[in-house]
This record gives C-alpha cells, structure tokens and sequence, in this order.
C-alpha cells in the first residue's frame, strides 16, 4: 500500500509566540522523530524535544506512535508545547543550597503559589 506525505501545521501558545510552523510528515514517521526534527530547526529558540508535546484535538500523541496511526489527516494542525525546559526542582534545591551557604536564601522567581509567603516550620516561633 502506498502512503503519500501530510502537510500538517504545528502551533505553539499564545505565551509561547502563536507561531505557526508547516510540516511534511510521513505516515511512517515516529511521533518522536518529529518532535526532534521540529527541535532541531529551532535549537537556536533554546527549543528541545525533551519536554516537548504534539497535541492533536486535545489528546497528546505518544512518542512511539507512528504518524499515521494518530489520526492525523492532511492539512491537520498540532498544538505544541514544552520546546524550552523548565528548571528541574532539583535545579531549585541546588540554587536554594547555594544560596544558604552564602548566607542568604532565595526564592524561585514568582515566590510561593498566590503570592503567599512561604510557610514556617512548625518549630520556629512565630511574632
């Protein structure tokens, strides 16, 4: 049986710059080969395929998956999100360790969730 090649669109967020990519995949392809190929082209964006997800109609595709059994039709376009890495909690922890030992401690930038403080540990006295 033959297959023909898809032109597919790849989006990114809003926050992540409404980009809008064109793509030639073939139905052959594996869903993680794509990723890196999207990686790739756009590695001097800090882009990765690491943390990266191809969503089609709200249902992420899975890494292993060939493109044509995704449901993915020509002309379709995927949403795309997580190219650039986020620091790792234990990036954080590390951070925080260094900044301990400096005297001073740190907060990841935006703080605590809703702005609140962070909490205090129950054996310290409050004022």
């Amino acid at each position: 049986i033959f297959f023909s090649s898809m032109r597919i669109e790849v989006r990114t967020l809003p926050h992540e710059g409404a980009l809008r990519l064109q793509y030639e995949v073939e139905p052959h392809e594996i869903v993680s080969g794509v990723k890196s190929r999207i990686a790739d082209e756009h590695k001097n964006m800090g882009w990765t395929s690491d943390n990266m997800n191809l969503i089609l109609q709200g249902r992420f595709l899975a890494n292993d998956s060939e493109i044509g059994t995704t449901g993915i039709i020509d002309g379709d376009f995927l949403v795309i999100t997580g190219m650039v890495p986020r620091p790792t909690s234990a990036k954080l922890r590390l951070d925080s360790e260094s900044a301990s030992s400096a005297g001073t401690a740190t907060m990841p930038s935006g703080g605590m969730p809703g702005g609140m403080p962070p909490p205090v540990p129950a054996d310290i006295e409050r004022s």
